[in-house]
């Protein structure tokens, strides 16, 4: 309406914002940044609820909604749009934005299916390889091959498990490595035209390469 049109205008001629006819934005981290430390909890997490269903009604990009998410306490929402806020960014190569994604989506997905979560945790644990936490990517992992061995998924838990190899090794840990990679080769062998195998024979290739 025309007091709110007056307001932006109000906030833009005092160097504050700027606008358009769908978004309005801070000009600097800085004001948005003093903005949010003047407002209490309840007005943050009021305002952060008020956005984040404007967001969802207007099929918003996921991460932006993830970003609101948390600040509105909306548990649900984490869990519905995170797992895909954290494949978006690693598609975009942005693998530390996809780890924190995956953080919070791992944290609330407990409710979940057990395959669901096997599949997201897995991605989560290559998420963190390839930004080099590999500590937390080697931790991830152990989660998610007790749910694929539940679950007897033989193809996905040696997939898993030639990837762990390579966490062992870079972890330092060779015995480790060797261990998870013959794991992985043997469950891989015993699945009829499991695609990951001819992976598996390289990930211990790769060993004895290193090793001489």
């Amino acid at each position: 309406g025309g007091a709110s049109t007056e307001l932006l205008d109000e906030c833009r001629q005092r160097g504050l914002i700027e606008y358009d006819d769908e978004w309005v934005w801070y000009r600097h981290e800085l004001v948005r940044t003093a903005m949010c430390d003047s407002l209490t909890i309840t007005q943050r997490r009021h305002l952060n609820k008020v956005i984040l269903r404007e967001l969802i009604a207007q099929r918003a990009d996921v991460a932006r909604i993830v970003h609101h998410a948390p600040e509105a306490a909306e548990d649900t929402h984490i869990a519905q749009y995170a797992p895909a806020a954290a494949r978006q960014a690693s598609s975009a190569a942005s693998h530390r934005e996809a780890i924190a994604h995956y953080r919070l989506a791992a944290t609330y997905s407990t409710g979940t299916s057990d395959e669901e979560r096997a599949a997201l945790l897995s991605d989560y644990a290559v998420e963190c390889y390839l930004a080099n936490e590999v500590s937390e990517a080697l931790d991830t992992s152990e989660e998610a091959l007790e749910l694929w061995a539940k679950l007897g998924a033989a193809e996905r838990q040696g997939d898993l498990l030639r990837w762990q190899s390579r966490f062992h090794w870079w972890l330092g840990q060779v015995a480790a490595a060797e261990k998870t990679g013959k794991a992985a080769v043997e469950l891989l062998e015993a699945v009829p035209d499991a695609s990951g195998l001819a992976m598996a024979y390289s990930t211990m290739s790769q060993l004895a390469m290193l090793a001489q």
